[in-house]
């Protein structure tokens, strides 16, 4: 910071002997130094070999070190809940399945087959006459005739239901779509890392929102509101970063006055004590202008 303050000095026309006059930093001998890049903070922003921790490997290693550090209590009460619900779905299966069971012996004792053979269970009972001859008499229709209606009975029954799930599941479709596209815009325009739809569904209060009819961009800003602020803070310091980049490239390319179409290279000088005469007043006249230079 001291060498800054004595280039901003100078700027304000205290620069010595060559520029007294005009109170204007004056370089020496000519020389183009416009392909020239100072101090240490300028160096690091246009570094081109900047590294970067966000390969699949790399986040499976976080992600790793996240569930076994800091969120390991987090990770396994999430864990166990999706283990419970789960289970709790399957013991329902099984109740219900159990409940059956005293009927299925019944008609097993009754037909005689196997009280787990459920194909040869329906197939007995379908044969069975008997089981149709009263209900056949009360609709004045015989025994086949009735055993062909309940069939097709049945056949529309079952149709009915696919269209009602068919039509269910396009509805289903319809607004997993339109939350896809939303998704992805949302990403777009905020260039979020590691944003995931299909992640943030897994969180209750986000699905909730969405089902209640708010949009993903509202649904994450409501859950992540902390995280967007931060993003937004670090989406700036990106594009400005990206901005001087640009800036500091352009002048480094841009031909000298007189030149037809020569392109320098660009030269870093991050050591104050190594500038020349020329470099130091090419530093005032740039301090001038606006531009900081630390060392």
């Amino acid at each position: 910071m001291k060498h800054l303050f004595y280039l901003q000095l100078f700027g304000d026309g205290s620069i010595g002997a060559e520029g007294a006059e005009t109170g204007v930093a004056t370089p020496s001998g000519g020389e183009d130094l416009s392909s020239v890049v100072y101090g240490k903070a300028s160096r690091e922003v246009t570094d081109p070999k900047e590294k970067t921790d966000d390969t699949p490997e790399a986040r499976k290693a976080r992600f790793e070190e996240m569930i076994k550090g800091d969120y390991k209590d987090i990770f396994a009460e999430r864990t166990q809940k999706i283990i419970d619900e789960r289970f709790k779905k399957t013991k329902g299966l099984e109740d219900r399945l159990k409940s059956l069971d005293p009927i299925l012996n019944v008609l097993s004792d009754k037909y005689g087959t196997d009280a787990n053979d459920i194909e040869a269970l329906k197939k007995a009972i379908d044969e069975d006459e008997s089981y149709y001859q009263k209900a056949a008499m009360e609709e004045g229709l015989t025994v086949k005739q009735y055993k062909e209606m309940k069939a097709l009975e049945r056949q529309n029954a079952e149709l009915l239901e696919a269209q009602q799930k068919a039509k269910e599941q396009e509805e289903v479709d319809k607004i997993f779509s339109e939350w896809d596209q939303q998704a992805k815009d949302f990403s777009e325009r905020y260039q979020i890392e590691g944003f995931s739809l299909k992640d943030e569904i897994q969180n209750p209060e986000f699905a909730n929102l969405l089902k209640a009819g708010v949009t993903v961009e509202g649904a994450y800003k409501a859950v992540h509101f902390d995280d967007m602020v931060g993003g937004a803070m670090a989406h700036t310091a990106t594009k400005v970063k990206e901005d001087l980049v640009k800036s500091v490239n352009g002048r480094a390319t841009r031909p000298s006055e007189g030149a037809v179409a020569s392109h320098s290279a660009t030269t870093f000088k991050t050591d104050v004590n190594a500038l020349s005469k020329a470099d130091i007043f090419e530093c005032i006249r740039r301090a001038e202008k606006g531009e900081v230079i630390t060392f």
